[in-house]
């Protein structure tokens, strides 16, 4: 038996084990209070609950929340693109984009067709005159970030990818 007193560690509060418990498993409580969100907000629209919105809406957000949180403070990957979906980077790239934007322009063209229709009221001629000139000014901005995005993403396809980059080579190893 030792007669020094060896230190003893003290014992771990309970917050430590709590946060342990949620890093090792964000992700999955995220995707589940997300669910619970989903389901609660469809609950709260058919079933008349109207008191559960807030809480459902909560629970996406926080769901939503914990999973930006596991993908920001997750390592970094490097992801092995196959060659054929390389080759179409730029196709998809203004695909997507197109598709993005398509709901803002169809709602903008909307609201200038809208107010050209609505002339005959008796509303004010300068409130009409700044709602058209607002929605040209954001119609504008939405189709001049959609062009600009464009060009990016064919700027960047036609850029040569650095040889050995780990990204750019395929599942069997050989350069693309």
């Amino acid at each position: 038996m030792s007669t020094v007193d060896e230190p003893q560690s003290a014992p771990k509060p309970r917050g430590d084990a709590l946060r342990a418990l949620l890093s090792e498993h964000l992700r999955v409580f995220s995707a589940v209070a997300f669910a619970f969100g989903v389901a609660g907000l469809i609950i709260s629209e058919l079933g008349g609950v109207h008191q559960l919105r807030v809480f459902a809406a909560g629970l996406v957000a926080l769901g939503g929340i914990g999973l930006g949180i596991d993908a920001g403070l997750a390592p970094p990957r490097t992801l092995r693109t196959p060659a054929w979906l390389r080759s179409r980077r730029a196709v998809i790239g203004i695909i997507s984009t197109v598709l993005a934007i398509a709901p803002a322009v169809t709602a903008l063209v909307a609201l200038l067709a809208g107010l050209a229709g609505d002339a005959d009221n008796d509303r004010s001629s300068l409130l009409l005159f700044l709602g058209a000139l607002i929605g040209a000014l954001m119609l504008a901005a939405t189709l001049l970030t959609g062009g600009m995005t464009i060009v990016r993403i064919n700027r960047a396809a036609n850029d040569q990818p650095n040889p050995g980059d780990p990204a750019t080579v395929d599942r069997e190893g050989a350069e693309a």
